[in-house]
């Protein structure tokens, strides 16, 4: 099986492969007997993983599309599931409060690695690049304490200390290098609020860093290719640029006057969009702090942003409108009423020329240098997940748990 498929699970309890090219299930596997809440697919096709809430793991042949091996040592439901990036292991997190690595080839558990007792909210799981690391933060539902573990794979070692963090948190990001951790977090202070955005050092295993400075809860975090630096908006109405070697604030990014929901850096990482509630977006360098431009218009509350590789257009959201902008000139394009239901998600196509958005009603495609919709697709209701395989090819999920594969396809003469 080669790269054209891909094996998807859902609420129906079954483990399906779809043909991508033609967009059609080639096959419909049965055997759990509770809703699928993870699937992988081995780097040679020959192999599929599963788990679900009935607490077990599958591993499935794709060749005769069978059942290979049925893993229950879990007790309570799964709803973690990975192949470290050698795919010899799967790890899988359960309610159960483990985490168990499984040899792929013989279906032996080789460990279990215990949580700490009385977590058990909602969960993150990450792999470092290397696979030597699995970093786990639970969140605890009673009283809203977290705790992040830091677990060495091969030995099973907690490299630190637990710590916990109080209040609220966003989910973590590793850099792409899986040196350090990113982590926002909101705690409550006698004098107001404290959002510090901790660095987590995965190799010596220790909370390297507590970055301070934002005053209120971080809405949006990125984080350079190089792993060196992390940029972080916030409702405090200000970004922050964050050496993560360091552990230094490099700049301070000031001039919106509410807070700031989203941010996006262009391709070539010199530069930051950021969209706010005062109705306007704004570019700076990301070197001098500068503010390039600030962008006024019809903007309303921006929610989400997207940026073209090419670094010449931003896609904005606001409500049920999109709008498109000339980052070169500051000027708005287009404003594009969406009557659709309420737009979810956007992204922009890997060559620049169409821009996504998905509704509550299906998806639509747009030309970004004209503005005009140029292909709907309405089958799915209320999208959540979008993905953009290539310029023309389309995975889009609804909240039912069904996948769509889609291709966008140009008019013929």
């Amino acid at each position: 099986m080669d790269g054209g498929y891909v094996v998807s699970g859902g609420r129906d309890k079954t483990v399906r492969v779809w043909d991508l090219d033609n967009g059609i299930c080639i096959n419909k596997m049965e055997g759990h007997t509770g809703w699928i809440t993870g699937t992988d697919i081995t780097p040679d096709g020959l192999k599929a993983i599963s788990s679900s809430i009935d607490g077990t793991l599958r591993i499935w042949d794709l060749k005769n599309y069978r059942t290979m091996q049925k893993l229950d040592r879990h007790t309570e439901a799964i709803h973690t599931l990975m192949l470290t990036p050698d795919s010899r292991n799967m790890i899988s997190g359960s309610f159960d409060n483990t985490l168990r690595i499984w040899d792929l080839e013989s279906g032996v558990c080789n460990r279990v690695l215990k949580g700490r007792a009385g977590y058990y909210g909602d969960d993150s799981l990450a792999l470092t690049a290397d696979g030597k690391y699995a970093i786990w933060a639970k969140r605890r539902e009673s009283n809203a304490q977290t705790v992040l573990q830091v677990w060495e794979i091969a030995t099973g070692i907690v490299l630190r200390p637990i710590d916990t963090f109080p209040d609220d948190w966003d989910p973590f990001a590793i850099t792409p290098d899986g040196k350090y951790a990113v982590l926002a977090a909101l705690i409550a202070r006698s004098k107001g609020w404290d959002a510090p955005v901790h660095v987590w050092d995965l190799q010596l295993g220790i909370c390297r860093y507590l970055l301070h400075g934002h005053t209120g809860r971080v809405n949006a975090l990125a984080i350079t290719a190089d792993g060196k630096r992390a940029v972080s908006a916030s409702v405090d109405k200000t970004i922050r640029v964050w050496s993560l070697e360091s552990g230094s604030c490099l700049q301070i990014l000031l001039g919106h006057t509410g807070p700031v929901e989203t941010l996006a850096l262009t391709a070539d990482e010199r530069y930051v969009v950021s969209g706010s509630v005062d109705n306007t977006l704004r570019i700076w360098d990301i070197e001098t702090g500068t503010c390039l431009r600030q962008i006024q218009g019809p903007i309303g509350w921006v929610n989400a942003l997207a940026v073209s590789k090419d670094g010449r257009r931003a896609v904005s959201r606001s409500g049920n409108t999109l709008q498109i902008w000339d980052l070169e000139k500051g000027i708005l394009l287009h404003s594009l009423k969406v009557d659709a239901g309420e737009l979810r998600t956007l992204a922009i196509t890997p060559n620049s020329q169409r821009v996504v958005s998905s509704s509550r009603k299906g998806l639509l495609v747009w030309d970004l240098e004209s503005g005009i919709c140029v292909a709907g697709w309405s089958e799915g209701t209320h999208i959540s997940v979008l993905i953009l395989v290539s310029d023309d090819r389309i995975v889009a999920g609804d909240e039912a748990g069904l996948v769509y594969f889609l291709r966008l396809m140009e008019d013929q003469p």
